[in-house]
């Protein structure tokens, strides 16, 4: 069973170099202490019953400028006060900007 109300974000599509934002909150009794984001293109914002992941597209991969958009995983591992851990995701699916 989660401790969030979700633990995967889908954001839809997203242009290219905008900044997305994905909030979970934590619906369990247990508290967040630390999380570590996939990489550091990845921050996170928390405080004990709920975390922030923030990303800043980037553009559409040379390979797939024929197709116009690209899919975006990230995700974080999030430790609890209780010793467990828990990965959360964001995706959305990036779009070329016309």
């Amino acid at each position: 069973m989660s401790n969030f109300t979700r633990n995967t974000v889908l954001l839809g599509k997203v242009l290219e170099r905008v900044t997305i934002k994905a909030k979970f909150e934590v619906i369990s009794d247990k508290e967040i202490i630390k999380v570590e984001p996939s990489c550091g293109c990845t921050p996170a914002t928390f405080n004990k019953k709920s975390l922030t992941l923030i990303y800043r597209t980037g553009n559409v991969p040379a390979h797939l400028q024929h197709i116009g958009e690209a899919q975006i995983s990230k995700f974080a591992d999030v430790f609890f006060h209780d010793g467990t851990k828990e990965r959360v995701y964001m995706k959305a699916t990036l779009v070329k900007k016309i």
